[in-house]
């Protein structure tokens, strides 16, 4: 819904397929798609199934408590043999990006995010929720971005090193926020902090955020571009290695880093770099957060296509200087690295849009994630999922004051997993 509202006419209308019953529910989901500028053509309805239900409790300040979700139907019928295939042969060669989610079977995820890449085809990834997104690893090697929140970063992260039979270390703010997790704190944005104590540019966030990019880095290593990690009312943060540059012969779509490779360090040691977006202050009061990571996905696949995927990183000359500015120790599991950048990369970046000095991400790639970021702060005040009316020249400009505000660049050298 997010996507249609923002995606401008001259672009065709995005493709959707899922699988739906033959029952009441399936009957009005259908009627409401079919409102929308969609291509419903591989929407499926399966006699004898049911159509996916989601049950969400939120608390009275609209933060999700619970949720139950039947999507059985869609593991069962949306298949390689079930849709899928067809999908895949019919569609994907033609399309301009893949958005898809963790509701899927592994086995069929896995098919999808292939068979995009196989068509270099970018690729963004929602893993859903804590107990789904492990059902993602097989995907990692395809991805231009994956959007998880803290723990369920935490979950993949941890899975991709039990599978590889490899140690795993969580840090001690991320390990509070796990244990807030299994006694029942649904959401991880209130174990994180909000800030309130006047600490949020402090180093309490220097630290999570080390801690993030430990765990962020066992994504980037198994081959994703981007992961776009979710902090609630703290914002976002965006993880990617700028020094290991990954050509489309490892397996990555045609947003990669162009063309080329560079050996792992020497020492064991990633740079990983993270890029953190403050939250954009709500207008109105929180009236449910319910939809609001889609909402941020779907910004972001609006502004990515928007931009016609001029989602390039810089040249390599330019990252070639940064690698040979980086100066490191390690601290720990995670060390911090300070970057010194051109004087003439610096007016360049400065030019394009104001960003922080020192980031090598593309300004392109920066605005579509602010612009997914403030569809998300609209999402939370809207009663409904996706709220109704949704702009994209305001919302680029509420991108653009978050660029312009107290976003910030970090440096970390994780251990190599």
């Amino acid at each position: 819904a997010c996507l249609c509202q923002l995606l401008p006419t001259s672009h065709p209308p995005p493709l959707f397929c899922t699988v739906l019953g033959e029952d009441v529910s399936g009957a009005a989901l259908m009627a409401s798609l079919q409102q929308m500028r969609l291509d419903t053509s591989h929407v499926r309805v399966v006699q004898g199934a049911t159509t996916p239900t989601v049950l969400a409790i939120l608390d009275r300040g609209g933060e999700l408590v619970s949720c139950v979700a039947d999507v059985q139907s869609v593991e069962e019928h949306l298949t390689p043999a079930g849709g899928l295939g067809s999908l895949a042969q019919d569609a994907l060669p033609r399309a301009s990006l893949l958005v898809c989610e963790a509701n899927l079977a592994p086995a069929s995820l896995q098919f999808l995010c292939a068979a995009a890449h196989a068509s270099e085809v970018p690729i963004i990834l929602e893993p859903v929720s804590v107990p789904k997104s492990k059902r993602v690893v097989g995907c990692l090697p395809y991805l231009t971005f994956i959007t998880p929140n803290a723990m369920e970063l935490v979950s993949i992260a941890e899975e991709v090193c039990k599978q590889s039979n490899k140690p795993f270390v969580l840090g001690p703010m991320l390990s509070k926020v796990q244990q807030h997790a299994i006694h029942g704190s649904y959401a991880d944005s209130s174990s994180l902090g909000d800030g309130s104590n006047g600490s949020s540019n402090g180093g309490d966030l220097e630290h999570l955020l080390e801690e993030l990019a430990q765990c962020a880095a066992v994504l980037l290593q198994a081959g994703t571009q981007h992961v776009l990690v979710t902090l609630g009312s703290r914002g976002a943060a965006i993880f990617s290695c700028p020094l290991r540059l990954r050509g489309k012969q490892q397996g990555h779509s045609s947003l990669d880093l162009n063309g080329h490779e560079q050996a792992r360090r020497e020492d064991g040691l990633e740079v990983v770099e993270c890029v953190h977006l403050p939250a954009l202050p709500p207008l109105g009061p929180v009236v449910s957060t319910s939809g609001a990571g889609d909402t941020l996905v779907g910004g972001l696949a609006a502004a990515l296509l928007t931009e016609g995927l001029a989602c390039h990183e810089p040249s390599v000359a330019a990252v070639e200087a940064a690698s040979e500015a980086i100066t490191a120790s390690a601290i720990g599991r995670v060390g911090i690295a300070s970057l010194a950048i051109p004087e003439q990369q610096q007016q360049q970046q400065q030019q394009q849009v104001s960003l922080p000095v020192g980031t090598v991400l593309h300004p392109s790639t920066m605005r579509a994630v602010a612009l997914g970021m403030a569809a998300a702060t609209a999402a939370i005040q809207s009663p409904s999922n996706v709220p109704l009316g949704l702009s994209l020249h305001k919302l680029t400009a509420s991108a653009s004051g978050l660029l312009n505000g107290q976003t910030s660049v970090h440096r970390f050298r994780c251990w190599a997993q």
